[in-house]
């Protein structure tokens, strides 16, 4: 396998990471932390007795909180309050008493086709045909379970579809005001790799706008009418603690070479244009660590998987100054196109240091570290937002959200629109009956972080908004939250993480694949490359399962009305 093999298969990365919408988690939650949470929008009742007698709630699957009945007794979002007989009608621009309207900006041909080709998820497929789908059908048949289940009070969602023209920031621009001219009250950009300055435009114009491509410092800057996807700058806050509490003061004993093996660790690190540097910077220096030399940057690409010409036009100065400086360690804020380019010039160079992974854009995911040089990887350790697999193969409690509702095979299937929806869910249940940009802000930073490090379970993710990650700064992404301590093993055959992909080459993560968020790591030393103890393929679920099947009571996979969406319009 090459690094490039890792362009056919990253949007599997993303498989597990977009089918999670805020309160929807892959396995059984009967635990979430309270940590941070803010006073949630009036008539939402979140964490009251009102939302606990709500019908709809299932009280003791959550202690204070509860969660609706939907697809698992533990699956569904917190309760809220039963919706009262006056929403409040027109709240906001785009919202009606009957309705709300979102706009969706879906990819155009072009740019389906280049992002085909640089690593991403984004492709609908009509699981009833066997065809390629459309984003249209595929939002419409991941947004009806949520309709029929979710709170939205009172009110229906009324999508409008407009195809990008293109990526240009004329282009952009353009769309902009074509959004704008149909007046909505959120705006999803559904393009894989996220249109910027589009987004920037609408939110400028005080749209709530959901989309990829966008950091921390945009949604702070715009707050609180920009939203994302992943945090990539929470992996910067966890890394930077994670190494100030296990490795500063330490001799760089996991090195490739024995000349750096009995020196103190000098830090370096190589970052994208992604990441802010300075906040790492004094993140580090918080927890008694600094770089030794300067952090080397480059421009964060378009794709997830990087830009393999860039990588290699950067990446043997990049080593050099390295090998110079004295580095021992370098943590890298890097892709794959360049921790490929990056190792291999550290062969050709006779430099072995420690690599340091930090999540950022799945580099860590064990499908693309099989593609790079082995032996320099097997000196990679750090941290990780994924976490390892479990067999589901025997399990009979495992239930697909759309398979409950459509019946298997029986609608268009995206996993960037099952996020997509989430976000939208979530944002109507929490920000109660008076819909509002404001409201939508507090109902989300109103909800209890759960799932992974917030549940103190190793599978799944961590999720929550505002101050509940426990960061620096009040979060508006959806994911990247939190992370286990994990090594590469390139001697075992295994399981990759996030799809269940065979091969020579495994990520093992350390006690059980425990995981952790900013504020929580340990001081005690994490067993690395240590396999007692450690796992990279769960054989049996180490959660309890306590949730049972709710049944779908009316949906089509049960003989209610609707048909799954084929008109793409």
């Amino acid at each position: 396998m090459t690094g490039r093999f890792g362009r056919a298969v990253i949007g599997g990365a993303l498989t597990v990471a977009l089918t999670m919408s805020l309160g929807v988690t892959a396995a059984a939650q009967t635990v979430v932390s309270t940590t941070g949470v803010g006073k949630p929008p009036p008539g939402t009742g979140i964490g009251t007795k009102a939302a606990l007698d709500n019908p709809k709630c299932i009280p003791d699957s959550i202690k204070g909180y509860g969660t609706f009945a939907y697809v698992t007794t533990t699956q569904g979002p917190i309760c809220v309050a039963p919706a009262p007989a006056d929403n409040g009608g027109a709240t906001a621009r785009g919202v009606t008493k009957n309705s709300v309207k979102v706009v969706v900006v879906v990819a155009n041909a072009e740019q389906l086709a280049q992002q085909a080709t640089s690593g991403g998820a984004g492709g609908a497929m009509n699981l009833a045909t066997g065809q390629p789908g459309t984003m249209q059908d595929a939002m419409r048949d991941a947004w009806a379970p949520y309709a029929k289940f979710w709170e939205q009070w009172g009110r229906t969602v009324d999508f409008d579809f407009i195809t990008s023209t293109g990526s240009d920031e004329a282009a952009q621009r353009a769309d902009a005001v074509t959004v704008d001219q149909a007046k909505p009250f959120m705006v999803i950009d559904s393009t894989p790799n996220g249109l910027t300055a589009l987004q920037t435009a609408l939110a400028a114009k005080k749209y709530i706008v959901y989309g990829y491509g966008v950091s921390v410092k945009d949604t702070l800057a715009q707050a609180p009418y920009r939203w994302g996807q992943t945090d990539q700058q929470a992996g910067a806050t966890n890394i930077a603690e994670f190494a100030g509490k296990q490795l500063v003061k330490g001799k760089a004993e996991y090195a490739g070479s024995d000349d750096l093996k009995s020196k103190p660790r000098a830090f370096g690190a190589v970052y994208s244009t992604a990441i802010d540097i300075d906040e790492f910077n004094t993140t580090f220096a918080k927890y008694g660590g600094k770089l030794a030399s300067p952090a080397l940057q480059y421009q964060a690409p378009a794709g997830l998987l990087g830009d393999p010409t860039t990588a290699q036009a950067l990446a043997p100065t990049m080593v050099s100054k390295l090998k110079a400086a004295g580095i021992t360690s370098v943590i890298l804020f890097a892709d794959e196109s360049m921790i490929t380019a990056l190792l291999a010039q550290a062969t050709a160079q006779d430099y072995h240091p420690e690599w340091i992974p930090t999540g950022y854009n799945y580099s860590d995911l064990s499908l693309i570290s099989r593609g790079y040089d082995q032996d320099q990887w097997s000196h990679a350790f750090g941290i990780s937002n994924l976490f390892p697999l479990v067999d589901t193969s025997a399990s009979t409690t495992t239930v697909v959200p759309l398979d409950w509702y459509w019946g298997p095979n029986n609608y268009t299937a995206s996993q960037l629109a099952l996020g997509f929806t989430g976000f939208i869910a979530a944002a109507l249940q929490f920000a109660g009956p008076t819909l509002t940009t404001a409201n939508v802000q507090k109902g989300l930073f109103s909800v209890p972080a759960r799932g992974g490090a917030a549940s103190d379970i190793p599978l799944g993710f961590m999720q929550g908004y505002g101050k509940t990650p426990g960061l620096g700064y009040d979060e508006y992404m959806q994911l990247g939250l939190d992370y286990a301590p994990i090594w590469y093993d390139s001697q075992t055959t295994g399981q990759s993480q996030a799809r269940p992909v065979v091969g020579k080459g495994v990520t093992w993560y350390a006690d059980g694949g425990k995981r952790y968020h900013a504020g929580t790591w340990p001081t005690k030393k994490i067993p690395l490359f240590d396999k007692a103890g450690a796992t990279y393929f769960f054989t049996t679920s180490p959660v309890p399962t306590t949730s049972t099947p709710v049944p779908c009571t009316g949906c089509p996979s049960q003989g209610g009305p609707g048909s799954p969406s084929t008109s793409g319009t």
